[in-house]
């Protein structure tokens, strides 16, 4: 993916926040679409000058002229999980999306650009394979290792497969879950990812690749996306775990976790990174008649 460096039209920028903004994970954070609205329309407006900390909580967090962004980290802390946000929405659902909607790190203004697929260097993919014998033996004789670097450049896995002459290890990254806005959930949400990191790393039934960003693992594309969003209510913490498609943004697995609010939160946290792992490993380990009836998780045979 990589971007054109002309600006996007406003027009076309607004029609790709209301994408964002109908999403249903957005359509859940009142704060991080308030949040990411007023930012894009100071920005189009070309008000960037006001997109300060202090602005930003008074006129979307709901904060009073008494508000001191020294003190209170609250913008940042919205600004990171807003960034979070984006980063999944743009690995899941608008995976496709043509505008990129950017939130750097350091500040509240926000980056737009355009989104085009990469093309591998000194690759060039024909509209029609050439016909007759002499086409058949060109194609035929492709080495398993050409095949093998075109089927990495444009990520497909089951070219890679193929090439392989078997089943791959699908790949998955780990992003953070996503909490409502209550103490409780956010505490249950800070460090979920990690145990479930843990626990499928323990397990080896999926490549787990290191947070987008960090030095790890990040010259690798994930099969797919593993993430979620925890919310309390009725004296239950239900965390909701999510395997998405990285490649069309489908859901391949989805399953609700319920645990007792006064439980401690690294109990909590273990139990259900556990219950994630083993319902993971039941159908890689071709046991699906095991999984829970509730659970639809359809992993072995999905094209990735």
């Amino acid at each position: 993916m990589s971007a054109f460096s002309d600006p996007v039209p406003p027009s076309q920028v607004r029609e790709q926040l209301d994408r964002i903004c109908a999403s249903e994970e957005f359509r859940r954070c009142h704060r991080s679409r308030r949040f990411l609205g007023y930012i894009v329309e100071e920005t189009l407006e070309g008000r960037e000058a006001r997109i300060k900390a202090y602005c930003v909580a008074i006129s979307v967090l709901d904060r009073d002229e008494t508000f001191d962004p020294q003190s209170d980290p609250l913008v940042r802390i919205e600004a990171a999980q807003l960034r979070r946000r984006l980063e999944r929405y743009y690995l899941t659902r608008g995976s496709g999306d043509p505008v990129l909607i950017d939130l750097p790190k350091g500040g509240y203004i926000p980056v737009f650009s355009r989104r085009t697929p990469v093309v591998p260097e000194g690759v060039t993919m024909p509209k029609r394979p050439p016909g007759g014998l002499a086409g058949a033996s060109m194609l035929a004789a492709l080495s398993v290792a050409g095949v093998l670097g075109v089927a990495y450049a444009i990520h497909d896995p089951d070219m890679v497969a193929a090439a392989l002459g078997g089943p791959m290890i699908p790949a998955v990254r780990v992003l953070p879950f996503s909490p409502a806005e209550d103490s409780r959930s956010a505490e249950m949400a800070s460090g979920i990812a990690d145990e479930i990191t843990q626990e499928l790393t323990r397990r080896r039934v999926l490549a787990v690749l290191g947070a987008e960003g960090s030095s790890v693992g990040t010259s690798h594309r994930a099969d797919a996306i593993l993430t979620g969003t925890v919310r309390t209510g009725s004296g239950m913490v239900r965390v909701t775990a999510s395997l998405v498609s990285a490649r069309n943004g489908t859901y391949i697995w989805t399953k609700a976790y319920d645990r007792p609010v006064e439980e401690p939160a690294l109990e909590a946290q273990a139990r259900v990174a556990a219950e994630i792992g083993a319902d993971l490993e039941l159908p890689m380990n071709g046991q699906q008649d095991r999984a829970p009836a509730q659970t639809v998780n359809p992993v072995k045979h999905m094209n990735w």
